[in-house]
């Protein structure tokens, strides 16, 4: 314990030491105590921070312990001889990997996943593995059990205390930090005003025909602030608007994985992919959109029609069974998600309608005949005066000589 004591006489600048029975006594004395009570079970939630106030030692803010109830006094400076042991300052020191491993699950009060920690430290698998290993060598991380079916790491409540104490003013604790709250659409406010201001300065030139200082604009803020999701979608936007497709798509792409919940994001996506006639593209683009903003109406009806396209394709190129999946897939999201005319969103009038035409067009490739004409009333009784109600009519006919099963 003596290389832990003159690491904890560091730490504290050489000040006095706490004591443990209230007497005077140096914590040095507390011998098989200590080693006794650092198990984590022992220690209990809110103990820390209990009966205390703050006075500087060394280079940073330390928790002085003045409480006289000795059960807290003890706990307290335990907690202080645990975070140079947990954080590395023993012979058995934490690599950094290890560390950022264990800021980057400190910093969330959720349990976190494996993909998690790779997005937010930008690991490796390998890397991730190794440094995981090495915590759970040292009983600082636990396994992963499932948590609503994923597996996911929680670490105790007080070794993320003893993380965030420690490592708080550290350069990158704030940037796992920021990280982790950039992926889960938490950026801070001021970062979030600084963005909009940067994408209004862009699309002010962009829409004055200066594309090349708009696209400057966006390239160095996404250096500067690169887990921000709205400027990747805003570069998405002008790339797509400037016909480069590819360019517009890895921007698009960024934006999901930084979990933009920027509807128009998605929405520019879907329509370019649309446009390129990417229908497998398109339906994927409009997934990771309803994944993260489910309420969209838009990217529903244009996910159908997507599968409806997609149908169509695959049948020309003689893929029957492969053709009916896309079009039963359309079927199956319009059922789940058309709204009756009374619940439909401002303006959704239109893509209503729509949703109602690919459905008849689907149900009747798949020869649903009966259920497509169901379908069809229904578009006829809602959508009195869509011209489409009557086209499509006019089509079954010419195809099948009469619409084959009565209106019912």
């Amino acid at each position: 314990m003596d290389g832990n004591r003159a690491n904890l006489d560091d730490l504290r600048g050489d000040q006095r030491h706490l004591d443990v029975a209230g007497d005077g006594d140096d914590v040095e004395g507390a011998g098989d105590l200590e080693l006794q009570l650092l198990g984590e079970s022992r220690i209990d939630d809110g103990d820390l921070g209990a009966g205390i106030d703050h006075e500087f030692i060394g280079s940073g803010a330390v928790q002085a312990e003045r409480n006289p109830n000795v059960r807290v006094r003890q706990r307290v400076v335990l907690y202080w001889r645990h975070i140079p042991r947990a954080l590395g300052c023993t012979e058995e020191k934490l690599s950094l990997d290890a560390r950022k491993v264990l800021v980057a699950a400190a910093v969330q009060d959720e349990p976190i996943s494996f993909a998690e920690l790779e997005d937010i430290l930008e690991f490796s698998e390998e890397r991730l593995l190794s440094a995981l290993i090495e915590l759970q060598t040292l009983f600082l991380f636990p396994k992963a059990p499932a948590v609503e079916g994923e597996q996911r790491y929680q670490i105790n409540l007080n070794t993320k205390k003893l993380v965030r104490l420690v490592e708080g003013p550290s350069e990158f604790y704030a940037r796992i930090e920021n990280r982790s709250k950039a992926l889960a659409g938490k950026l801070p406010t001021l970062q979030q005003g600084l963005v909009a201001s940067l994408i209004r300065q862009a699309m002010i030139r962009f829409n004055a025909g200066q594309q090349g200082e708009a696209e400057t604009i966006l390239l160095q803020a996404v250096e500067k602030y690169p887990h921000a999701p709205d400027l990747h979608g805003v570069l998405g936007f002008m790339y797509r608007r400037m016909g480069r497709v590819a360019d517009a798509r890895t921007h698009f792409e960024a934006a999901y994985k930084l979990k933009s919940k920027n509807s128009e994001t998605y929405l520019h996506w879907v329509r370019m992919e649309i446009t390129e006639k990417e229908w497998s593209k398109a339906v994927g683009a409009a997934d990771r959109g309803l994944k993260l903003v489910p309420d969209v109406y838009e990217l529903v009806e244009r996910k159908a029609f997507a599968l409806r396209q997609s149908g169509f394709d695959l049948y020309r190129g003689l893929h029957f069974e492969k053709a009916g999946k896309m079009w039963l897939d359309a079927v199956e999201e319009i059922e789940r998600s058309i709204k009756s005319p009374e619940m439909l969103p401002a303006g959704a009038r239109a893509l209503n309608a729509s949703m109602y035409y690919t459905m008849v067009v689907c149900l009747d490739m798949l020869n649903q005949l009966r259920n497509r004409n169901r379908w069809l009333e229904r578009w006829e009784r809602e959508h009195p005066d869509d011209p489409m109600v009557a086209a499509e009519k006019d089509i079954i006919i010419r195809k099948r000589g009469s619409l084959s099963v009565g209106v019912r």
